[in-house]
């Protein structure tokens, strides 16, 4: 592709936000271009099970690798793989999302500056940081030493909100490697693929999306809906990443549907009332978003980046995290006329700050400027 900016973007797994951010930016990637029209070729390696959760992604740009659950086998073959991408594209820029892909293809990119030709830039998308992980003051330090050394050799480091931002910094992350720049998905989702069960109920219904893991508080929402079961009725999307965890003990009032592709999400978004974000940390928080632009209110946990996405009283409510009973307070506290106005209020919140064109700009014009190419850009 003639002039055209080669992207190698690298995921270890695509499924929750990380897969949301690549379905619905890369393609705003894909439609941007320069003042002289030159593209960006974007190239994404994910796992093979993986790519279904881009369906907005032409086949053709994706290379995919055998991910066996988080095992030493597994992250060996993602080093495999990116190395071979690597070295089959020869990308100007490679644009890493995760953790694990961080970690393991950062030092392996190391190796390039000692190959012909020019060295790629790198662009790091944590999508919300390890060290925000609940364990022992040991692991936190060692992944935050980890974190900070690498960001050294990396030429950006995409922090998704200015709580990031802040927290980074006073770790001692090097300012000038961090840019705040916010997710963003498209104006217009996909038609709603309706559910044939639809969702027959007269309590409130509350939608959860997300990994069923200890950082999304899924066991708070879980603590909430055992306090009301006559009140509430909650739907869960998603799954564990982690194989092997130990199986939820759910209520009646709680029904797990596994992942789910984005027509039938909307569905559940349609008939649902509220949707739940009791994470206990959030970078971001693009299910936030997800639900705004369908037009829900959100009850979030008041922690990480939520606060600057989700306007306590404006387009739904904010919460302390791993507090069951102030989350079941906050779900029933308003009115169906008052959910509405929060609904639109967040659908305009939406439109405002948090389109995939708008996100897709400011990366677009990061990999630009990173490449001595912003003077070619209106």
């Amino acid at each position: 592709m003639t002039g055209s900016v080669r992207v190698l973007h690298i995921a270890e797994t695509a499924h929750g936000g990380v897969g949301t951010y690549l379905n619905q930016v890369l393609p705003a990637l894909v439609a941007d271009r320069d003042t002289a029209g030159a593209p960006l070729d974007i190239r994404v390696l994910l796992p093979a099970q993986d790519s279904f959760m881009l369906p907005r992604v032409d086949d053709a740009a994706i290379t995919t690798w055998r991910r066996d659950g988080r095992s030493l086998w597994s992250l060996l073959m993602l080093a495999k793989a990116s190395w071979h991408a690597y070295r089959t594209v020869r990308p100007e820029i490679v644009h890493l999302h995760s953790t694990f892909a961080g970690m393991i293809v950062r030092p392996l990119l190391l190796l390039a500056r000692v190959l012909p030709g020019r060295r790629p830039q790198v662009v790091y998308s944590p999508h919300g940081w390890a060290f925000q992980i609940a364990g022992s003051r040991g692991r936190r330090r060692a992944i935050i030493w980890l974190e900070r050394t690498l960001a050294r050799i990396t030429d950006r480091v995409i922090v998704l909100s200015d709580a990031e931002m802040r927290e980074c910094v006073a770790l001692g992350f090097p300012p000038k490697r961090l840019q705040r720049i916010y997710n963003g998905i498209s104006e217009a989702p996909p038609p709603a693929l309706p559910a044939p069960e639809g969702w027959p109920d007269q309590r409130l219904k509350v939608l959860f999306i997300g990994r069923f893991d200890h950082q999304k508080g899924l066991d708070t929402l879980i603590a909430a809906a055992r306090l009301a079961p006559d009140r509430i009725a909650v739907r869960c999307i998603g799954a564990s990443v982690v194989s092997g965890g130990p199986a939820l003990d759910l209520p009646d009032n709680v029904a797990p549907l596994g992942w789910l592709d984005e027509p039938r999400i909307m569905a559940q978004l349609a008939m649902a009332d509220v949707v739940a974000m009791p994470s206990r940390w959030e970078g971001f928080g693009l299910v936030a978003i997800e639900a705004m632009r369908a037009g829900r209110p959100v009850v979030a946990s008041r922690i990480g980046g939520l606060p600057e996405v989700v306007e306590e009283g404006v387009t739904g409510r904010l919460v302390p995290p791993d507090d069951p009973e102030a989350l079941l307070a906050a779900l029933l506290a308003d009115t169906p006329e008052t959910r509405r106005t929060m609904a639109e209020a967040g659908r305009a919140r939406f439109l405002a700050h948090f389109t995939a064109r708008d996100s897709a700009r400011q990366v677009a014009t990061l990999y630009r400027q990173l490449l001595g190419r912003e003077a070619a850009r209106s």
